[in-house]
């Protein structure tokens, strides 16, 4: 047995050790950033006597198109090239870190919120991958969740849900924000309703013991509406 140490190694290193954990399909892309980028090989190739082995991946280098063209593409991928570009030339402004994260946080939730499986794999991998790539302060990660949970209707969200696959930070803290929200609405519905079944009750000893429509509406405010459809039901 012999060492074997590059970064064409390592790189099949960690395929190896996803695919053996997991058994998904995976895509692998290595971001060049280097001077000597143009050196890099895009495969990994190993022989010792009759052993053999070939691992062949993409390659992706930063200089070959701008920002703007990325953003016209349709590949995923595209997504993650982007927040590594913009990362490296925002490293030490945290307020344009944040602004960038929120854009291309909520471009990414358009483009695959409502497509089908491997899609939405696309979204939580990329989402993983810019929130450990694009680090802001505490307070300005919680005004991003915050404005991404307003910003994202309610089918998207249910849409982001589905199975069982692990949220980065940021899709957790949505969905955390998302399930409280529901909470408290469908508490705020109750206590609505308790209050409605409250008035038409008062209503109806109101309109047994005589009392003129006007009167009710005044004690409980229901509307005359209401009011006459409740002595409907007490014929």
């Amino acid at each position: 047995m012999r060492k074997v140490n590059n970064s064409q190694s390592v790189c099949f290193v960690i395929f190896y050790r996803i695919y053996d954990k997991h058994g998904e399909e995976i895509y692998a892309i290595a971001l060049l950033t280097s001077e000597q980028e143009s050196q890099y090989r895009d495969h990994f190739y190993y022989s010792f006597y009759s052993t053999k082995l070939h691992y062949a991946y993409n390659t992706y280098k930063f200089r070959d198109h701008s920002i703007e063209e990325l953003e016209q593409s349709t590949n995923p991928l595209a997504a993650a090239v982007i927040a590594v570009k913009y990362a490296n030339e925002h490293k030490n402004d945290p307020n344009e870190k944040f602004n960038f994260k929120q854009e291309l946080m909520t471009q990414i939730i358009n483009q695959f919120s409502n497509e089908q499986e491997k899609p939405r794999l696309y979204l939580y991998a990329l989402f993983y991958f810019i929130d450990y790539l694009l680090k802001i302060p505490k307070d300005l990660q919680q005004k991003l969740e915050h404005n991404i949970t307003d910003f994202v209707e309610k089918e998207e969200i249910e849409n982001m849900q589905a199975g069982n696959m692990e949220a980065s930070p940021t899709l957790a803290a949505i969905f955390k924000e998302y399930e409280r929200l529901g909470l408290e609405k469908g508490m705020e519905k109750g206590m609505e309703e308790g209050v409605k079944k409250e008035r038409k009750d008062i209503a109806k000893k109101l309109i047994h013991d005589g009392f003129s429509d006007e009167k009710i509406m005044e004690l409980t405010e229901l509307s005359l509406e209401e009011i006459e459809s409740l002595k409907k039901s007490l014929d």
